[in-house]
């Protein structure tokens, strides 16, 4: 049977996209696993850490599509990702009840605005990196250095009752 040209495309876009969405289950999953044992700050500030460090081993340490490609895209998806199963844990035990709704709910979209504002700029990183998709990307997962600093500002709420 012959393929139409381009099945193969899709076939490897489905399959890092796959990769890359196992990788965020196991991430969310872990990771209020991992702010249970350890605490919120010193959880999240290894999240922002290790999804620095594999969006650097992928933007600039992968230079071709083979199973290394593979695993560290999964890792990718495992570590950007883990903040979903972070967030929920973390969120609530700072905010009072009569805030509670509110407040998780703009601190997650506030996320998401920072995270628009980093795609809208991603053409504007090519362009000053001379096209170069890796640099850009590398450049825009800097990000997580900022979250890295913020975390030792809020409190550790692990252990402590839920605010009245």
């Amino acid at each position: 049977m012959l393929r139409k040209a381009g099945q193969k495309g899709d076939f490897l876009k489905a399959k890092i996209q796959l990769v890359s969405a196992l990788g965020a289950i196991v991430g969310s999953l872990l990771a209020a696993i991992v702010g249970g044992v350890f605490g919120r700050r010193i959880t999240c500030f290894f999240l922002c850490l290790t999804s620095l460090g594999a969006c650097q081993w992928l933007f600039n340490g992968v230079h071709q599509f083979d199973g290394l490609f593979l695993v560290v895209t999964g890792l990718v998806g495992c570590f950007t990702a883990s903040f979903y199963g972070w967030l929920p844990l973390c969120f609530p035990e700072i905010f009072h009840a009569s805030a509670r709704a509110t407040g998780r709910g703009l601190a997650f979209d506030f996320a998401w605005i920072i995270a628009a504002i980093g795609v809208l700029h991603m053409a504007n990183l090519m362009r000053f990196f001379d096209g170069s998709y890796p640099k850009a990307g590398a450049t825009i997962a800097l990000i997580y250095i900022l979250g890295m600093a913020l975390i030792w500002l809020a409190p550790e709420t692990k252990g402590c009752p839920l605010p009245d």
